[in-house]
């Protein structure tokens, strides 16, 4: 698991509106699959899409966690794990 809470209290009223909350996810996303092309993870245009319309931000925080080490998509867990 995360070193952080995975349910960490966003205080700022800005955070808890929906739409921040999904702009936040869109930028979690881009970055996720920006250290995934730099880690050089292969993945399928389906599975880059799972990533970049998923608006989970505690499943986007915990991809980001495991994409420190990931040597393959697989490596996140799930969906992507088998």
């Amino acid at each position: 698991m995360p070193p952080f809470p995975m349910d960490y209290p966003y205080p700022s009223p800005w955070y808890r509106s929906e739409w921040a909350r999904a702009q936040y996810a869109e930028g979690t996303a881009y970055a996720l699959l920006g250290f995934l092309d730099a880690r050089n993870v292969l993945m399928s245009d389906p599975e880059r899409a799972t990533i970049a319309t998923c608006r989970d931000q505690h499943q986007l925080d915990y991809w980001i966690w495991k994409s420190a080490t990931a040597a393959r998509l697989e490596d996140l867990g799930d969906p992507f794990g088998k």
